[in-house]
């Protein structure tokens, strides 16, 4: 993973109760990297934001 934020998401981790997560895309900015552990779902954020208001992950393929 590279420089940018990390963002953990603990309920989406392997093995707990999560189905293995396909992709992760940040809405109007594209696919970002991760990784699914035994500790989480880490998400790693573009170095630069897509705006400097909020803005939204979509997760696929996750069954909680």
């Amino acid at each position: 993973m590279g420089d940018g934020l990390i963002i953990p998401v603990k309920a989406l981790a392997a093995g707990n109760k999560a189905e293995k997560v396909a992709q992760v895309s940040l809405l109007g900015g594209g696919r970002l990297p991760f990784q699914q552990t035994p500790e989480g779902l880490n998400i790693q954020l573009p170095e630069q934001p897509p705006c400097k208001e909020a803005f939204a992950l979509k997760i696929e393929g996750a069954i909680v």
